[in-house]
C-alpha cells in the first residue's frame, strides 16, 4: 500500500500551497503597498503586517524543511519495503519478522513527518489570510 504524498492530502482537502516565490513575491507586493501613498494606516499596522510577514516567512521555512524531510522519509519506507519483499523472497522468516517491524516503524514516522507538514502548511494558509484580512482593514482604511 502506497501512502498519498502531502500535495495528494492536501489537494484532497482543499487546501492550497504556495511556493517560496509566490509567497515572497506577494510579501513584496504587500510589502510597497504599505510603503505607497494610498496607505494612511498607523504605524501600528505596519508593525503588525510585518510582524505577520516574518511568522509567513517563517513558517515557510519550516515547511520547505518539513518537506525535504517527508521526502527522505518516504524513501526510508520504500527501501524498508524493498528489505521486506526480499526477505519475503528469500523465505527467511526471522528477517521477514525484523523487516516488518522496521517497515512498520518507517511508516509510523512518515505519518508523523506528513502530519506535520500539513499542520504547518495550514498554519502558513492561516497567516496568509490573517495577513489579507489585515491588509483589507489598512486598504479600507483610506
Amino acid at each position: 500500500m502506497r501512502y498519498p504524498t502531502s500535495g495528494q492530502v492536501i489537494h484532497r482537502m482543499g487546501w492550497r500551497v504556495y511556493s517560496e516565490a509566490t509567497l515572497t513575491g506577494e510579501v513584496a507586493r504587500v510589502g510597497s503597498d504599505l510603503r505607497g501613498p494610498r496607505v494612511i494606516g498607523s504605524a501600528v499596522h505596519a508593525a503588525e503586517f510585518i510582524v505577520s510577514s516574518a511568522r509567513l516567512g517563517e513558517l515557510y521555512e519550516c515547511s520547505a524543511l518539513l518537506r525535504r524531510t517527508r521526502i527522505r522519509a518516504e524513501e526510508i519506507v520504500d527501501e524498508a519495503r524493498a528489505l521486506l519483499t526480499e526477505a519475503e523472497i528469500q523465505g527467511d522468516h526471522e528477517r521477514i519478522v525484523i523487516r516488518a517491524a522496521q517497515l512498520d516503524e518507517a511508516r509510523q514516522a512518515y505519518c508523523k513527518v506528513l502530519n506535520a507538514y500539513v499542520t504547518i502548511c495550514r498554519r502558513i494558509n492561516e497567516e496568509r489570510q490573517e495577513i489579507m484580512q489585515t491588509l483589507t482593514g489598512l486598504s479600507g482604511a483610506t
